[in-house]
């Protein structure tokens, strides 16, 4: 079993299935490094991998999580403005914040 099928498996990887084929979701990446010749370098976003399994469990549909990834949520500041997981995770921040609101899953209500 291949690293990717093993880690959509575990839920540390997201994946959409999409007709037989399985789709793994651009928000989830960063690029890393582009050269003028090299080709496109991504890595998973930092720290998301812990924050899929517990996201992933909940059964939502796709674009629920991409929301929950991208908007922009009350409890996650950065010099005072409300920042989304992504943005989150990738300024460095700790995961638990990102957790707990996953936990309270009032997002996931609407």
């Amino acid at each position: 079993m291949g690293g990717h099928t093993q880690r959509r498996l575990n839920r540390t990887l997201w994946a959409i299935s999409d007709g037989g084929t399985w789709v793994y979701p651009a928000i989830q990446f960063e690029i890393v490094a582009r050269g003028r010749d090299a080709p496109l370098k991504l890595t998973q976003v930092r720290r998301l991998d812990e924050v899929l399994p517990a996201l992933l469990a909940r059964e939502l549909h796709p674009t629920a999580v991409a929301g929950f990834l991208m908007a922009p949520q009350p409890d996650l500041l950065i010099d005072g403005q409300p920042k989304s997981v992504r943005e989150w995770l990738l300024h460095g921040e700790s995961v638990e914040p990102v957790l707990g609101l996953i936990e309270i899953g009032e997002w996931a209500a609407t």
